[in-house]
């Protein structure tokens, strides 16, 4: 949470942003902070066994950070612990990831990696291009098309959006 104060308190810049920061801290627990809908999964070999909250206003409208008095401020943030074990994979990424691929999706990719001992890099790679396909395709059915629907829009199509995608190992807990 400091972390985040502080970095809020130095922004003088106009505009607003969503926020997941992450540490592993005490050798085994993972501590998060976050806003809006960047969010992070854990893995453990074939499982999710967490996958943080989003926060939002309504469809589409997540919490932000900034300056204006419309914006979410560090206080709201959701402060999570979870406790992981070697070998967890974690998943984190804006929403142009949780967007565009169902969480099936993303645990297939993660657990092939694993298997195959691939690198956080690699997995990367191949998460941020599986995103991408559905992100450009106007008929995909995609988690922001299902949530769309749930929310009475009805929505066609992947969203085209920024897509970070953070993969982490545990070596050692």
């Amino acid at each position: 949470m400091k972390v985040l104060d502080e970095a809020f308190s130095k922004t003088k810049a106009q505009g607003s942003s969503t926020a997941c920061i992450i540490t592993l801290q005490e050798g085994n627990m993972l501590h998060a902070v976050n806003v809006g809908d960047s969010r992070f999964m854990v893995i453990r070999r074939v499982e999710i066994i967490y996958k943080s909250p989003i926060q939002l206003h309504s469809f589409n409208f997540p919490y932000q950070l900034g300056n204006s008095a419309n914006c979410a401020k560090p206080r709201q943030a959701q402060v999570i612990k979870v406790r992981v074990a070697a070998g967890d994979v974690i998943i984190a990424g804006t929403d142009g990831l949780f967007d565009n691929l169902f969480e099936l999706q993303i645990l297939a990719t993660a657990s092939k990696g694993i298997e195959q001992d691939l690198g956080a890099e690699e997995m990367v790679w191949e998460m941020a291009q599986l995103a991408y396909q559905p992100s450009r395709d106007k008929a995909a059915v995609t988690p922001f098309t299902e949530a769309s629907k749930r929310a009475g829009r009805f929505r066609d199509g992947g969203k085209g959006d920024d897509i970070t995608v953070i993969v982490s190992r545990i070596l050692g807990a």
